[in-house]
């Protein structure tokens, strides 16, 4: 069984192509209409590709050029603040495992590297900012958490 959901008008083709191969290829179909979920909100589909492409090139075209993370960042932020989100910190951790394993995803850390790659990334964030955080365990989940 198949389902395929039509938001807009444009889709009929879809639809209808659709329609005919499962016809084609079983002699008969069976067609249940029925209202949709609500489409999604937030980017579309087209939107995550093109903001990856966009992404990655400006990537490139900057390690071409030179540009390194550290100058980047202290260009990009004079004359705004921009906070410090969760996938900030997530993409220098990836980074530093990159940098010290050849490893492109932190989910392919082994947990002796996992541990590594944090104690380097922790010793850096305690120089240039003062600021640290105890990898988290279970004692310090069931809030008995001791900063380092």
């Amino acid at each position: 069984m198949k389902t395929v959901t039509m938001r807009t008008l444009d889709d009929l083709d879809v639809v209808a192509r659709e329609v005919r191969e499962c016809f084609d290829k079983n002699g008969s179909v069976e067609v249940t209409f029925c209202p949709a979920d609500k489409p999604k909100k937030g980017r579309t589909w087209k939107q995550n590709k093109s903001l990856h492409l966009y992404c990655t090139t400006i990537a490139e075209k900057m390690n071409a050029a030179g540009i390194t993370q550290r100058e980047l960042v202290g260009k990009f932020r004079d004359g705004f603040e921009l906070p410090v989100e969760m996938h900030m910190v997530k993409a220098i951790f990836r980074e530093v495992g990159k940098a010290l394993y050849q490893k492109e995803s932190t989910a392919d850390l082994e947990t002796v590297e996992m541990i590594k790659v944090y104690e380097v990334v922790d010793q850096r964030f305690g120089e240039i900012v003062g600021i640290r955080a105890e990898w988290p365990s279970m004692d310090s989940l069931m809030g008995e958490r001791v900063e380092p």
